[in-house]
């Protein structure tokens, strides 16, 4: 038999052989109602920013700033501080850490060519916001310490249940735990025969795949190719910073 768990361990471990690290949850440095991890972030300002890194305490002024905004968010205005939260890692990203007090723009990620400065993991059985009655999200990507994609996963075994199944679960966790998805590039389901990946509040009709060469679908050998294709950090950074689309 092949079950669930089965599946998750799978995509984990090809996501894993494209370069992100594989952490278990329970070693995170997070409490379970905290959605970003805050020492990745702290480090990865302090790696990317020389003022920062001079300063560090200036780290905490900026992921302050970070979580007021995951923390305003309700389920109705999800996809608007979606959108605000990306501005604040890529545009309106200045604060006044230069020379008397100058304004100059913080990096949050490695871009282009210091697409390596990143620490990119993969965790699964991630648990919000408490341990006992939580949301436990099945895969969950990392990026300097950000949420960045969550999946959702169901057994390929029984005919009954798709890929629509697990992306009906991720729209029911955008309403319940919304603070989770601030932060969101995409999100993605598998029932180990279909892959489909959307976009924070995307209706399920829009959910597409990710097409190889081989467009083939329909068994686990296919699901396997689109998300070794697809869960490339490059890949994932640039739908993060160029092509990221809210509804």
């Amino acid at each position: 038999m092949f079950y669930e768990s089965d599946l998750e361990q799978l995509l984990v471990d090809i996501i894993s052989k494209n370069g992100w690290e594989y952490i278990s949850a329970d070693k995170l440095r997070r409490s379970h109602a905290d959605v970003l991890v805050e020492s990745m972030v702290r480090d990865a300002l302090i790696r990317l920013n020389p003022e920062i890194a001079t300063k560090p305490e200036y780290a905490d002024d900026v992921i302050y700033k970070l979580i007021a905004v995951i923390r305003s968010v309700q389920p109705h205005n999800l996809v608007t501080q979606n959108e605000q939260f990306k501005k604040l890692v890529f545009e309106e990203n200045s604060y006044p850490f230069g020379e008397d007090g100058r304004m100059i723009p913080i990096r949050f990620f490695g871009t282009g060519v210091d697409l390596k400065l990143n620490k990119y993991v993969v965790t699964n059985q991630w648990v919000f916001p408490k341990d006992v009655g939580g949301k436990r999200l099945d895969i969950v990507l990392l990026i300097n310490g950000f949420p960045v994609a969550v999946g959702e996963l169901k057994t390929p075994t029984r005919n009954a249940v798709t890929w629509l199944d697990g992306a009906g679960d991720i729209l029911a966790y955008e309403k319940s735990i919304p603070q989770m998805f601030v932060p969101n590039v995409f999100n993605f389901a598998s029932e180990g025969k279909c892959f489909r990946f959307g976009a924070v509040n995307m209706p399920l009709h829009l959910w597409g795949p990710w097409h190889t060469l081989d467009k083939t679908e329909g068994t686990l050998a296919d699901v396997n190719r689109s998300v070794a294709a697809m869960f490339k950090p490059e890949i994932i950074m640039d739908i993060f910073q160029f092509f990221t689309v809210l509804l």
